[in-house]
């Protein structure tokens, strides 16, 4: 029995978890990785110009995929909801409570993961 999980609401449709779940909590916490990789013996094989134009085209990929997740996301929504999922979109005060709760037990993590991590961390998320 899933009590519940932590999921993109495409995966979520596409694994068909709807089909056990009742309930949905939609918030802005996730979103896809896309990560393109080079070894570096490789990038520096590679000109300076050659370079910035996979640069380029990385950010500008990195753009449209966050518009495509985002998308997708927003469709798999609405199919949730049309197959009986009861979605609740936190208010900004319940969303802002529950990060906060969040950012407080990063402390507890420090002597595992280099604080200087955990601190860019929640540097990105603001």
């Amino acid at each position: 029995m899933v009590e519940g999980e932590h999921l993109h609401p495409v995966w979520i449709y596409q694994a068909k978890h709807y089909e056990a779940l009742k309930y949905m909590t939609v918030v802005n916490a996730m979103s896809n990785v896309h990560v393109a990789l080079m070894s570096k013996k490789a990038w520096d094989s590679l000109t300076p110009e050659e370079q910035k134009i996979i640069m380029e085209a990385g950010k500008e990929t990195q753009e449209f995929c966050a518009k495509v997740d985002a998308e997708k996301g927003q469709e798999a929504l609405k199919k949730l909801q049309e197959a009986g999922l009861k979605l609740y979109k936190p208010t900004p005060e319940e969303a802002k409570q529950w990060k906060d709760a969040g950012v407080a037990i990063w402390p507890q993590f420090y002597d595992k993961v280099p604080k200087d991590f955990i601190d860019r961390v929640i540097a990105a998320q603001k």
